[in-house]
């Protein structure tokens, strides 16, 4: 089924490559272990197992690994990565796991992968874009318009990110990771994109992660009294916390730090992996945002919401699509269409909006048949590899429509792509699988393959590791 209105640019996705990290945590092990019932999480978020990183995988080492993934899938026969990289004018990258407050990640992860290859990267337009979850969306417009403009030309769009929560918090079992790096050209052999997009923005503090800071006075006067400090200790440490000269490491780089005692300042500058989060009301930012998105796209293109034959949404647990969909199936297929609501005299009519009594006709609806074969059919085929690696932020949305592109058994779908991030954006964009019925079976082994020769760790092991990362 195709929306023959949607003006598709002939630009999009021909090749991917992805890393997923090499250990997992069982979910049930995880429930269990935090005293939760297993089926809430796996029958209730659909979760199964989430992607633990070892200490030496970074997130410049998950890009370094999806473009050298990419590089061996996408490259001519016979070309070495300098020649491949000499086909590509730009690689941007969608990421909220920044390593540097100035210098892009993706430089770092070039870097990391020079180590392994010699090559000449000096050409490439490298940029990190930063919003939430939604930043590789951002990456690939922007990508997508960059080919348009110039017909011929390459460009890779890279998600990668690692979620951590703290232990024993209702975000924990949330966690994942991995990487995935697509090749942007004209003439696409894996997906094609529609030039309208639906974009909803609001200023909202659902999730963030925000630079702290701590007095040093106050340190200092804590301790002080903690450890009983003489008066001339509590001097000594004063003195060490609060240095006077510039920091220098001796070589020529001013401002390198080496150890508490050199930084300078009145305050020690935090930035923790953890983020400050409102479970509800990210939620909620998450619908709200998505749903004006989506009448601003069905709006502005005239494309008819039916006609798509599937759904995929960047996923903070595999569920959160189906769950969120029925509200915008309900308001925009459900209620035009007779049919529909003749199969379920058994709900009754629909009470006021916004109301308790509404929320559990909703719940109601969402079980029905019609809404469930609805699920099946164009919702969770790209379910697939969220279940298993948990969430990744910006990659979440990409293994998504890969995961339903591997799955696939036409050659030509129209999907529907709702982005999100908090803080928050939501865009909404509508891509047309193309390939082979070879290309999606060899991504669906590489994606399996990759899988399968992952190492499960034990809740010990995984605690340990959480806290040296």
């Amino acid at each position: 089924m195709t929306n023959t209105s949607l003006p598709f640019t002939n630009v999009g996705i021909s090749q991917i490559g992805f890393y997923i990290p090499q250990s997992y945590v069982e979910i049930n092990e995880l429930a269990n272990a935090r005293g939760i019932i297993p089926e809430k999480l796996t029958n209730g978020l659909g979760l199964r197992k989430m992607a633990v990183c070892k200490e030496c995988e970074t997130v410049d080492v998950l890009i370094a690994n999806a473009l050298e993934d990419l590089w061996k899938n996408a490259a001519k026969e016979g070309d070495d990565l300098d020649a491949f990289f000499k086909s590509v004018d730009r690689i941007y990258l969608g990421t909220e796991s920044a390593m540097d407050g100035a210098k892009p990640t993706a430089t770092y992860a070039l870097d990391a992968l020079s180590k392994r290859y010699e090559f000449d990267a000096s050409h490439l337009d490298l940029l990190d874009m930063t919003f939430a979850c939604v930043g590789t969306v951002d990456a690939l417009q922007n990508c997508i318009d960059y080919v348009r403009l110039n017909p011929g030309r390459r460009c890779v769009v890279v998600a990668a990110d690692v979620a951590k929560y703290d232990l024993h918090s209702g975000g924990e079992y949330t966690q994942g990771a991995g990487a995935i790096a697509c090749l942007i050209e004209d003439n696409p052999a894996f997906v094609d994109y529609a030039s309208i997009i639906g974009v909803d923005t609001k200023a909202d503090f659902d999730f963030y992660k925000p630079y702290l800071k701590y007095g040093k006075r106050e340190l200092a006067e804590e301790l002080s009294a903690l450890l009983s400090l003489t008066d001339e200790a509590r001097e000594k440490l004063n003195t060490w916390l609060n240095p006077t000269q510039s920091p220098n490491d001796g070589k020529g780089n001013e401002g390198a730090t080496n150890g508490l005692g050199t930084i300078p300042g009145e305050y020690f500058p935090v930035l923790r992996k953890e983020p400050v989060y409102n479970g509800a009301y990210s939620n909620a930012c998450y619908r709200d945002r998505m749903d004006s998105a989506l009448g601003r796209f069905l709006e502005n293109s005239g494309a008819d919401l039916q006609n798509f034959d599937g759904w995929v949404f960047h996923l903070p647990f595999c569920y959160q699509g189906r769950k969120i969909a029925v509200n915008f199936w309900y308001d925009r297929i459900w209620k035009v269409n007779s049919g529909l609501q003749q199969t379920m005299p058994e709900l009754g009519e629909a009470p006021q909006a916004d109301t308790k009594e509404f929320g559990l006709w909703m719940k109601g609806l969402s079980k029905t048949g019609d809404y469930q074969n609805f699920v099946r059919e164009k919702i969770e085929p790209g379910e697939w590899l969220s279940a298993e690696l948990g969430n990744m932020y910006t990659a979440s949305i990409f293994f998504s429509l890969m995961g339903f592109f591997a799955q696939s058994t036409s050659d030509k779908l129209d999907i529907l792509q709702l982005g999100y991030g908090s803080g928050s954006k939501s865009k909404v964009m509508a891509a047309r699988l193309l390939g082979t019925a070879k290309d999606r079976e060899m991504l669906r082994r590489r994606f399996q393959h990759a899988l399968d020769k992952r190492q499960k760790l034990s809740i010990d092991e995984y605690e340990r590791i959480h806290a040296s990362y």
